[in-house]
């Protein structure tokens, strides 16, 4: 009798520690399941922020009189509802910063989901609250690979006002009007009229001195931003340059423009007129730069 005492206590013995293995097996599985669960709804969290961030800094604004209002931020905050939208998000918000500053510096998203347990119900876990953040600026330019050989000196630029691009030799307003010279070792006329029509293959710095080319350019001048004109490829990037010393300039920023008009200037000169434009690309990013409109964004703390 004994033995069948001991048989019935040994087989309760091993339903308890089956019970007990089996309640450790599930928390293991609710940890690596449910903590799974967890960690890629706040991956998907972070990267639809962050989509909706850099689509609202891309949508930041440009006043040149520093004089920014609440209404001008109304794009970005549009751009990146839209964003967040388009990426799932139902339950976020979007704030710009500082709250308490005219010019806004960043822009923040905060999305959260609940998301359901499936085997942490056993351990009385219904649900668990994930957040995901994400915060992006916009920068000015210091570097940027594509901009044409004409040179625009510094001034105050007002958004979308129309400038002179190219002007016959000592005409222009504001400085000097030269051709650049962008590449040292390869120059002259046939590459200054191929870099209007198809862009310059390099980078260039804010800091880089260039050498102006020799002469005013005139017919070539014509035939290159006429391509443009033709193949309806106006929008351009102008070195904004500060005034020649020994037929050098130094690039002190980048200026995004419209190619919009042609006019006849004194003598039968040509001057060729563009938009300014506010303008989000890609290339090197200096927050301590002057803005002069053209910028790219990143993400930020």
């Amino acid at each position: 009798m004994w033995i069948v005492k001991l048989l019935k206590d040994e087989e309760g013995s091993s339903v308890v520690i089956v019970a007990l293995m089996l309640t450790v097996l599930m928390s293991f599985t609710a940890l690596v399941v449910d903590v799974g669960l967890m960690y890629a709804e706040r991956s998907r969290l972070v990267s639809a922020a962050e989509a909706s961030a850099l689509a609202g800094a891309s949508n930041f604004p440009y006043r040149d009189d520093g004089e920014y209002r609440e209404e001008d931020y109304d794009y970005a905050r549009q751009a990146a509802e839209k964003i967040a939208e388009e990426n799932g998000l139902e339950d976020y918000q979007i704030r710009l910063l500082p709250e308490d500053a005219q010019q806004k510096e960043k822009i923040e998203v905060t999305a959260s989901e609940e998301v359901e347990f499936s085997f942490a119900r056993v351990m009385g876990f219904q649900e668990g609250d994930v957040t995901g953040q994400a915060a992006a600026k916009s920068v000015p330019l210091a570097g940027f690979t594509g901009v044409v050989p004409l040179g625009i000196p510094e001034q105050d630029f007002e958004g979308y006002g129309m400038y002179d691009l190219k002007v016959p030799a000592g005409q222009g307003d504001e400085g000097n009007y030269q051709p650049l010279r962008l590449d040292e070792e390869d120059s002259g006329a046939s590459v200054y009229r191929e870099k209007l029509e198809e862009g310059h293959d390099e980078m260039l710095f804010v800091g880089d001195i260039l050498e102006t080319e020799r002469g005013n350019m005139a017919r070539q001048t014509r035939d290159g931003l006429e391509e443009r004109f033709e193949e309806d490829e106006r929008e351009v990037v102008i070195p904004i340059v500060t005034d020649p010393e020994d037929n050098e300039v130094e690039i002190v920023g980048f200026g995004a423009f419209y190619l919009a008009d042609i006019e006849d200037g004194p003598e039968g000169h040509i001057i060729y007129k563009g938009i300014f434009q506010e303008k989000v690309a890609d290339g090197e990013l200096d927050e301590d730069l002057e803005d002069y409109g053209l910028r790219g964004t990143k993400l930020v703390r």
